[in-house]
């Protein structure tokens, strides 16, 4: 980070990172800072990973043409966070089982009855909100909360993304009824999820 701030000696920065409680990119950036000893470099704490954390950029960049200065971004920016939710629908159990965010008797029980993970981020932490049997449960169960969730600003933004299933995800955009960009989910996150993963972020009220 440092010597990406250098490059920009003059320009206030904002900067939009992964969750703390997910990564260790916050503490460097901070660090980096000090390092400059410059005040006009603005960390943001997304809370948020994958296309949640895409979708605050989304944000930024809208709001930016409106904001009178890299401050008063990072304000706006540090309220729209706190509306940002995502979830995704694990699959398989594995790879959460491998990557030790799942216990090995957990796995091979939640594979023997069938049963897929409803996963959010709260407070930047990941958490389990529901587990339910065979995936089409937990794909109601996301379009339901998106539902009773979601913004009703029409202009309002929302990402849906995937691992290795493209055509799962285009049918959750059409159940949902909101046009969004679909994406590819991250070889990091990608790596726990495996694949069959189905995510969607949005804002809430």
């Amino acid at each position: 980070f440092f010597f990406v701030f250098m490059k920009f000696p003059e320009d206030d920065l904002v900067v939009i990172l992964i969750s703390t409680k997910l990564s260790g990119t916050c503490q460097s950036a901070y660090i980096a800072k000090e390092m400059t000893k410059r005040e006009n470099i603005y960390i943001v704490d997304s809370l948020n990973a994958s296309i949640a954390l895409g979708l605050l950029v989304k944000q930024a960049i809208e709001l930016r043409p409106k904001m009178k200065s890299a401050k008063e971004l990072y304000l706006a920016l540090e309220e729209s966070k706190k509306k940002i939710v995502i979830f995704a629908a694990v699959d398989t159990l594995e790879y959460l089982v491998k990557g030790g965010r799942l216990g090995r008797a957990a796995g091979t029980i939640g594979k023997v009855l069938n049963i897929k993970l409803l996963l959010t981020l709260v407070d930047g932490k990941l958490e389990v909100v529901a587990k339910h049997r065979g995936m089409q449960r937990a794909l109601k169960d996301m379009v339901e909360r998106y539902n009773e969730n979601c913004s009703l600003d029409l202009k309002s933004m929302i990402m849906y993304a995937h691992t290795g299933a493209q055509q799962r995800a285009e049918n959750l955009r059409n159940v949902i009824g909101k046009a969004g960009d679909i994406y590819c989910i991250g070889s990091v996150v990608g790596a726990h999820s495996g694949l069959g993963c189905i995510a969607v972020a949005y804002s809430k009220r």
